[in-house]
């Protein structure tokens, strides 16, 4: 999500997303935290914002289910869940997370590959559109406001929230 900032009328400042409001806030928030570790984070979110994270999950219709998809499933998969709204889907191997895929991802491949694309009915695994990396993840039990504060300082858009 995303609005324009405008001076007036007739001027656009440019192009705020809710990543960038959500940044401000915890900056403001933590002030010089974010050069804190994840449990100074933690132990001082709770002070302010002691709401678990789980809390936040069901408020779009992204979040209101797990997107995970398999590395031996097809391409073509993956694309009808992107068609529905979905924009992050974390890819599995026998139930274990190897990395979370977005759509970016995605489009940034097929420009950089146009040529090696071929069958989109292939498994993901077999393309090479990922990586496996670390993922980075929050217990549903954490503040909020500290998986806020790792999505700044890792620069990500999403955080996987886990039971465990």
């Amino acid at each position: 999500m995303a609005v324009p900032i405008l001076e007036n009328e007739t001027e656009c400042l440019g192009i705020i997303t809710v990543f960038e409001i959500v940044n401000f806030v915890v900056s403001f928030i933590l002030k010089e935290g974010m050069n804190r570790t994840e449990d100074e984070i933690d132990t001082y979110s709770r002070q302010y914002f002691d709401r678990p994270v789980k809390d936040c999950l069901g408020m779009s219709v992204e979040s209101q289910g797990l997107w995970t998809y398999d590395v031996s499933e097809s391409l073509s998969k993956l694309f009808d869940a992107f068609s529905k709204g979905v924009h992050r889907i974390l890819v599995t191997e026998q139930g274990k997370i190897l990395t979370m895929l977005t759509q970016t991802n995605v489009l940034r491949y097929f420009t950089q590959n146009l040529d090696s694309i071929g069958d989109i009915d292939k498994p993901i695994n077999e393309i090479g559109l990922f990586r496996p990396a670390k993922v980075l993840v929050l217990n549903k039990e954490k503040p909020a406001l500290t998986g806020f504060a790792l999505m700044a300082i890792h620069d990500v858009r999403a955080i996987p929230i886990l039971d465990e």
